[in-house]
């Protein structure tokens, strides 16, 4: 034993001796009570609030209500968003579970370094969590009493869903990543543009350019991030009730302003936007820099042992803080090139700009396939408060605007779009043409998607008949994928009937109950075009059930897509880093006995 450990030590680990201990003797991630207590506390009050609502929506009667339509087809679609994305992780939780009972090594192929993976009752937390802050807000929102004089509801608790939006945002660091995307936002826009309107057929034309909604949503895009990171900061001065994170709004906010100043800029050249622009870039610039190296690194401490530093660092050179102090104030400059308009001959000026897009990775983009009517209420969001019906539920501006249908179809393509890219690239890297059968899989679907959505909104014999042929291609074509090829079942030969030689779950029954749901599941894909209709349940809430249905069905697939890849790496000899060992080395758990 001793001798096995020195050799893997020696030439596995560099010598580093408690490196290759904690890789051959791995130390078993401890639940700590907190969690588990969390996780039931949140999962009693996400209960009780469902039961609540339930019994208030029964006394009060309020689906009998005339305001009852009006309710389902406003508000109703802005809190079904939180619903889904609660039940997905509720999914991923569950996949974490069963990952582990039967042995998949999912946190080698996502690529976590070992011992940071969350473990299934963190994810639970999580979505407990998010589900009771969603229902409170349900709760607080139902019961709306209209000003008798103005006919408006009342904008406060209208807003309700609009913070509950911001207050789940993605977390600080993310938000804070994002405010350095700004130009890959830009080049997403310009993207659907471009192929959107039929420019790459011509590339002299423009349309994208001279377009009004692409000019403003080229200022709209620009100020997602920044906005995404106000709205956390004012949460936090409401939750902490700490006026320093009121500084930190304020920094964004100013920047919000730069960066509309200096889009305005771009576009119509002028003295008066430029030194408008270079006002409040300026004062930007240095609001942000001061910010950076103070408050978010700490540094610049008056009084300490370490010149212009702090009294504790972690990297022994102190020139390493001095030169990224400096590399930060230079960095934060260049934000500046836009006002300033400096010219280079030997650059075009869409290379100043120019960036690496690094889509999302396969599994995390077939999630997204699973949630365009998430994306769809998160575009009801944006053109519900921004065209102002949150005043008045009765008059719905965005059925009829011309910019929210066109984006209706472009917001169900988007995910299928990725998986479709992510395919042409691994045919042009791999030189493999099964990708191609996939990314002709996500075409079809893409098609079908967009004929659903026209016969949804435009009802006719032609629309149904076309949607209805694309629909059920598409269904068979990726049904029989996501049995045969993700799932690797249904294979001749081999031992276990209809399925594949090696299992990790051993009752067979599981594996043949997984692909009917499967089938049954891909079948409820053609309901928009079957057009069922049931007198007892409102439209949107027999949509809400079944892209809840597709979630299910995702979640299933994802146990099964991770079993099939965990085989494959071990069957095929795929390059890995390190060898799992099955089990916990617990030397500590006897002393904290």
């Amino acid at each position: 034993m001793v001798r096995a450990e020195s050799t893997v030590i020696e030439h596995f680990c560099n010598s580093n001796r408690r490196q290759g201990m904690n890789l051959l003797r791995p130390k078993e991630n401890k639940e700590l009570h907190r969690t588990t207590f969390s996780t039931g506390f949140f999962f009693g009050c996400a209960t009780s609030l469902i039961i609540a609502l339930a019994l208030i929506i029964h006394v009060r009667n309020i689906m009998g209500t005339p305001g009852q339509r009006t309710y389902m087809e406003t508000m109703f679609p802005l809190y079904r968003f939180f619903g889904f994305v609660v039940l997905h992780v509720v999914m991923y939780a569950a996949n974490i579970y069963f990952w582990g009972i039967y042995r998949v090594n999912y946190s080698f192929i996502f690529g976590f370094k070992q011992g940071t993976e969350l473990g299934y009752r963190h994810v639970l937390l999580l979505s407990f969590g998010l589900g009771t802050l969603s229902l409170c807000a349900v709760l607080l929102n139902l019961d709306m009493e209209m000003d008798s004089q103005t006919k408006d509801y009342r904008i406060v608790t209208e807003l309700i869903p609009l913070f509950l939006l911001a207050v789940n945002l993605p977390d600080f660091f993310l938000a804070d990543q994002l405010t350095s995307q700004v130009q890959a936002l830009r080049s997403l826009e310009f993207y659907i543009c471009y192929y959107g309107f039929g420019d790459f057929r011509q590339r002299q034309r423009n349309t994208c350019r001279s377009n009004d909604v692409f000019t403003t949503f080229y200022f709209i895009v620009a100020v997602i991030p920044y906005r995404l990171r106000f709205l956390q900061c004012i949460k936090r001065i409401i939750e902490e009730n700490d006026l320093s994170h009121g500084y930190n709004a304020a920094k964004y906010l100013l920047t919000i302003v730069a960066a509309c100043l200096r889009t305005a800029y771009t576009l119509n050249r002028g003295t008066t936007w430029n030194i408008t622009a270079w006002v409040f870039s300026g004062v930007a610039t240095l609001y942000a820099t001061y910010w950076d190296i103070v408050i978010d690194w700490g540094l610049l401490q008056r009084g300490c042992k370490n010149c212009f530093l702090r009294d504790k660092l972690l990297v022994p050179h102190k020139t390493v803080y001095y030169a990224a102090m400096v590399l930060n104030v230079l960095l934060r400059l260049v934000w500046l090139q836009t006002v300033l308009d400096l010219k280079f001959s030997f650059l075009h000026r869409e290379t100043l700009v120019l960036k690496q897009v690094n889509l999302p990775d396969f599994f995390l983009a077939d999630q997204l396939t699973s949630q365009v009517q998430a994306l769809r209420s998160l575009e009801f969001y944006i053109c519900y408060y921004g065209f102002g019906d949150f005043r008045q539920r009765q008059r719905n501006t965005c059925r009829s605007n011309d910019v929210f249908t066109t984006f209706y179809f472009i917001v169900a393509v988007i995910p299928y779009r990725l998986r479709f890219l992510q395919c042409i690239k691994r045919i042009i890297e791999e030189n493999d043409l099964s990708h191609g059968y996939n990314a002709a899989k996500y075409l079809l679907t893409i098609v079908a998607a967009c004929l659903r959505t026209a016969y949804t909104l435009n009802r006719g014999t032609t629309w149904n008949i076309t949607a209805w042929v694309f629909s059920g291609v598409a269904t068979l074509y990726a049904t029989y994928w996501d049995i045969v090829i993700d799932w690797g079942l249904l294979q001749r030969g081999c031992k276990n009937c209809f399925l594949r030689d090696k299992l990790l779950v051993p009752h067979k029954t599981v594996y043949y109950a997984a692909m009917v749901l499967n089938v049954l599941l891909r079948l409820v894909w053609l309901q928009t075009v079957l057009d069922l209709k049931f007198s007892f349940l409102h439209r949107e809430t027999l949509v809400a059930l079944l892209a809840c249905l597709e979630i299910i069905r995702r979640g299933i697939w994802n146990f099964f897509r991770l079993e099939n890849e965990h085989l494959n790496n071990v069957g095929k000899f795929r390059a890995f880093k390190s060898v799992p060992l099955p089990f916990n080395y617990q030397e500590d758990r006897d002393q904290d006995n």
